[in-house]
């Protein structure tokens, strides 16, 4: 502290001054810590400016100090002081808590907001890969499905146009023995219409559907 230089703390110390009662004895304790504070000074007459200016110049040299008032041998009252340094290093240190603190909680912050985020891109990443493997199975099983198709048209006309042929070939031979001097099958051929014709007639089918089986 410094002389003349009326701050907070010594605000706090007249203010403490000035709510005694007459008739206190006040005694100065000082040190660097509590357990080894000693008396420095002891006032029965309460001088205000004197008591302020005692105080400032102990704690040049002390840390931290106690006034404390008695009164009948008992204590009544009391109030820490400190020195300017241990002020400021009190303030600065409880800064440096208030910002571990915040670094800490901003940190807990930081590491949910990634946890959610990682959660998030996991659950995504798994959705995309099992829509991609949905994709894939469907595309296969329409690739079957194509490939079945194809092969059924395929197998159709094949016996369609067996059945034809041989339809051809039947009806050409039953003709063909009935007489030699019309081409059946050269008349069907260039007349596609007469087969369908043909294959309408119950005993034409039944025929041809004879002879096939012989």
């Amino acid at each position: 502290m410094q002389h003349g230089e009326k701050n907070m703390h010594i605000t706090k110390i007249e203010r403490f001054l000035e709510s005694l009662p007459t008739g206190v004895t006040l005694v100065l304790r000082a040190g660097p810590d509590r357990r080894s504070e000693k008396t420095i000074t002891k006032w029965t007459d309460i001088d205000i400016d004197n008591i302020v200016s005692v105080c400032e110049d102990v704690l040049t040299l002390e840390e931290q100090g106690r006034l404390i008032a008695y009164k009948d041998n008992k204590q009544i009252k009391s109030i820490g002081i400190q020195s300017d340094i241990t002020q400021s290093q009190t303030v600065t240190q409880n800064h440096l808590d208030i910002l571990v603190q915040g670094l800490i909680r901003m940190s807990e912050e930081q590491r949910r907001f990634l946890g959610a985020i990682t959660e998030s891109f996991t659950v995504m990443h798994e959705t995309v890969q099992e829509v991609i493997q949905k994709e894939r199975i469907h595309h296969e099983e329409l690739t079957e499905t194509q490939l079945a198709l194809a092969l059924a048209e395929q197998e159709h006309e094949q016996n369609q146009s067996t059945t034809g042929d041989k339809a051809l070939e039947i009806l050409s031979s039953i003709v063909q023995s009935k007489t030699n001097k019309f081409d059946l099958k050269q008349y069907i051929v260039s007349n596609p219409d007469v087969i369908d014709s043909l294959l309408k007639d119950d005993e034409i089918v039944s025929l041809v559907t004879e002879k096939m089986i012989k």
